[in-house]
């Protein structure tokens, strides 16, 4: 031991460094296999992701990417696995939804008008009243959304909705054309317990009555008089240039045939010519409808931003769907 530099009293604080560092060893050892216990315990009593989670999470994924085929394809499998789900109705509602942002109106409106009769006296019955009323606005079919509407107000008075509902009323009134019945709606709504979230005023009601309009009669009398001033009228300049240039054409087509003493050319070129200028005559009347639509689109949607009001509620959220959708459907 002398020879090696190494004295009686080093080797046994050696050997009690080693028995300390043996021990600390041990004591970590059985605090990590007591850590791994507890945690193997949780693990085991924690509930699996079942089958059904699952296919209702990847569904919802593809909903909220915008890939509503595949979205209404996960859906109808959650519901033919699991029928009796406790989320069925908020699934047939996805599915309802999925077409309504594929802009598939027709299957939508059967979709929701089923929630609505099985499950009208729950949040997905109300849900499918409000889109069966976007559904009939978005085909500017604005009598069936009043009837929508109106069918809305009077089964669920409390609904914290009502204001959105009030506010949609009164513009159905008023792109159909009826302000003063959009006027007694506002009138009404703020005389009786005035909706939280009714935002439309009077003087909005005003100022839709004050857009400037084109009269689609005087613009048809005028392309009548001259192909393309009814056009020009509506302030549809690329329209008129066309139906001026063309008739143009037509015209001087058929009297050049008829000079030359062509009977069939000149009275093929009379026919089509009689064809282009009775069409110049309902483009002209048509595109003034256009332009009052397009006046009246913009101001309903300055009144959107403005009150940050969508409608149905909530249908912001909707994604853009991807490319290809309408194929599909």
């Amino acid at each position: 031991v002398k020879r090696q530099g190494t004295t009686h009293g080093d080797m046994r604080r050696y050997t009690s460094m080693s028995l300390w560092v043996a021990g600390e060893a041990r004591f970590v050892r059985c605090v990590l296999c007591l850590v791994l216990s507890l945690l193997g315990g949780a693990w085991a009593r924690a509930e699996p992701v079942g089958e059904d989670t699952r296919i209702r999470g990847f569904a919802d994924d593809l909903f909220k990417r915008g890939d509503f085929y595949r979205a209404i394809t996960e859906y109808e499998r959650f519901l033919y696995l699991y029928p009796d789900h406790a989320q069925a109705p908020q699934v047939l509602t996805k599915i309802a939804v999925s077409y309504y942002g594929g802009e598939k109106w027709d299957a939508a409106s059967r979709r929701f008008q089923a929630i609505q009769a099985q499950y009208a006296q729950q949040e997905a019955g109300r849900l499918a009243g409000l889109y069966l009323a976007a559904i009939a606005l978005n085909q500017r079919d604005y009598g069936r959304a009043l009837e929508a509407l109106e069918a809305f107000s009077r089964s669920y008075p409390d609904d914290l909705r009502r204001g959105d509902v009030a506010n949609q009323r009164i513009l159905a009134h008023l792109q159909w054309g009826q302000p003063e019945l959009g006027r007694a709606v506002l009138q009404e709504a703020g005389t009786t317990n005035r909706p939280a979230g009714l935002k439309l005023t009077l003087e909005d009601v005003e100022e839709w009555q004050d857009l400037p309009r084109r009269s689609p009669m005087l613009a048809g009398t005028l392309s009548s008089l001259l192909p393309g001033a009814g056009q020009a009228y509506a302030r549809r300049w690329s329209d008129a240039t066309l139906a001026f240039l063309l008739n143009g054409l037509f015209f001087w087509g058929t009297y050049e045939a008829f000079q030359r003493e062509e009977e069939v050319a000149g009275s093929f070129l009379l026919a089509l010519d009689a064809t282009w200028y009775f069409g110049n005559i309902y483009n002209a009347v048509n595109g003034a409808r256009k332009a009052n639509q397009f006046r009246e689109d913009q101001l309903a949607e300055r009144w959107r931003i403005r009150y940050g009001w969508t409608f149905p509620p909530g249908s912001k959220d909707i994604p853009l769907p991807v490319a290809g959708i309408g194929r599909t459907f």
